[in-house]
């Protein structure tokens, strides 16, 4: 099996080898993992760790088998993923506010969280868009593009709503606010107010 690391496979197994056929010939094991690291400029303390990981593979000496190590990296990876996909769903089930279509909720929603909290990256563009299923350019290009008409109407607009519902003491509904804009002379659609 291959692994990650600054040494080859082959270079564990032959210091390895070295070690368990000839440490009957030395005073302890670590003496002869000294003497296998010092044929290939090595740490005994690193030679000791294979021998002690080749008695684990072989059933030799109690924990956690290679494999067995490697399964678990795969699965806390693995783990992590969903976690973070997780906590990216639920957060975008919670997420407030209406848009007029569903990629401008969730290109919002991922400039509300692909923030810096406590100094490192929450969730990045990426993995946001890719739970919530888009390309992560099509996040790019949505910011890049002008706003639509509709857009720039509404930011006109909510100045003057806010307006109207501080003035009422925000007990004014659509109904009331859409009736005082059109008597105000600013024509409006309904909707637009509910939005």
């Amino acid at each position: 099996m291959s692994r990650s690391g600054k040494y080859p496979d082959e270079l564990r197994q032959r210091a390895v080898r070295m070690v368990l056929d000839h440490q009957h010939g030395y005073g302890s094991q670590w003496e002869a993992c000294a003497r296998s690291s010092r044929s290939w400029d090595g740490s005994p303390r690193t030679v000791r760790l294979w021998v002690r990981q080749a008695a684990k593979d072989t059933g030799r000496r109690p924990g956690a088998t290679t494999d067995e190590l490697a399964e678990l990296k795969r699965l806390k990876r693995e783990n992590a993923e969903l976690r973070r996909a997780n906590d990216i769903l639920k957060a975008a089930a919670h997420s407030s506010g209406r848009s007029s279509t569903a990629s401008q909720e969730v290109i919002r929603f991922i400039d509300e969280h692909q923030d810096r909290r406590g100094g490192e990256l929450r969730w990045g563009i990426e993995p946001i868009a890719k739970t919530l299923g888009i390309a992560p350019s099509t996040y790019h290009a949505a910011k890049k593009r002008p706003p639509c008409a509709r857009a720039v109407r509404d930011a006109e607009l909510k100045p003057q709503i806010l307006r109207l519902r501080e003035h009422n003491l925000a007990v004014y509904g659509a109904d009331k606010v859409w009736d005082q804009l059109n008597n105000d002379a600013i024509r409006v659609a309904r909707c637009n107010i509910e939005d």
